[in-house]
C-alpha cells in the first residue's frame, strides 16, 4: 500500500504536503522540524513502523512548513503558524477527532494544538519530546561520536547499541586508552 499524498493550505496560504496510509481512526504524527514525508516512507525500518500503524489506524503525517514537499519559501516559523498548519491538515483532510503523536519538536505543536482544539484530540502521545527549545541540552561529547568513544566508552557503547539498525549489533572492543579508564570507572 502506498501513501496518498495531498496538499492543504494553512491559514496564511502556505501549502502543506500530507501523506496518509491505512484506514480507521486517524493517528496524526506531528513531525520533528526537519521532517520529510518521502524519506519516512523510503527507509525500510521507518516504513515497517508506518505500515504497523496503518494496519490499525489511518496514519497521517505532513511535511512542516519550509521542508520536504511543503512550501519552502516561508517567513513565519512561529508556534502559531505551525499550529495553524496542523489545523489545516485536520480541515483539509476532513479528519474527525484523532490520536496525535508529537515527535521531538513536533511535541510543542501537539501540546499547543491540544490546548487550542481539545475537541479534535482523542489522545496526545509524545515521543522524544521537549516542551521548549531551551529544554534541549547538548553535551559536546554527544555531538561527536569519536570524542565520545575516547571520553566515555560505556556511554559510547550504549549510543551504538541504541542507534544500531539491528538489535543484536555486536559492540566493538574499546580502544586501548579507554580500557583502563573503563575499568577504573567500574571500581
Amino acid at each position: 500500500m502506498e501513501p496518498q499524498i495531498r496538499y492543504v493550505r494553512s491559514a496564511d496560504g502556505t501549502k502543506i504536503a500530507t501523506a496518509s496510509l491505512g484506514n480507521g481512526t486517524p493517528l496524526v504524527m506531528i513531525p520533528a522540524t526537519p521532517g520529510h514525508i518521502e524519506s519516512y516512507f523510503s527507509i525500510p525500518e521507518v516504513r515497517a513502523t508506518l505500515d504497523f500503524f496503518a494496519e490499525r489506524y489511518r496514519f497521517v503525517t505532513y511535511d512542516p512548513r519550509g521542508r520536504g514537499l511543503s512550501d519552502r519559501d516561508v517567513r513565519d516559523w512561529s508556534l502559531d503558524a505551525r499550529v495553524a498548519d496542523l489545523r489545516a491538515v485536520f480541515d483539509g483532510l476532513s479528519l474527525p477527532p484523532s490520536y496525535l503523536l508529537g515527535r521531538a519538536f513536533g511535541s510543542i505543536v501537539g501540546i499547543a494544538f491540544l490546548a487550542q482544539h481539545p475537541q479534535l484530540v482523542m489522545r496526545l502521545g509524545l515521543y522524544a519530546a521537549v516542551a521548549r527549545g531551551s529544554d534541549v541540552h547538548y553535551e559536546d561529547e554527544l555531538l561527536i561520536p569519536d570524542t565520545l568513544r575516547e571520553r566515555n566508552w560505556p556511554l559510547y557503547c550504549r549510543f551504538l547499541k541504541s542507534s544500531s539498525r539491528t538489535p543484536s549489533a555486536r559492540l566493538p572492543e574499546p580502544p586501548p586508552a579507554s580500557r583502563s579508564r573503563t575499568a577504573a570507572s567500574r571500581r
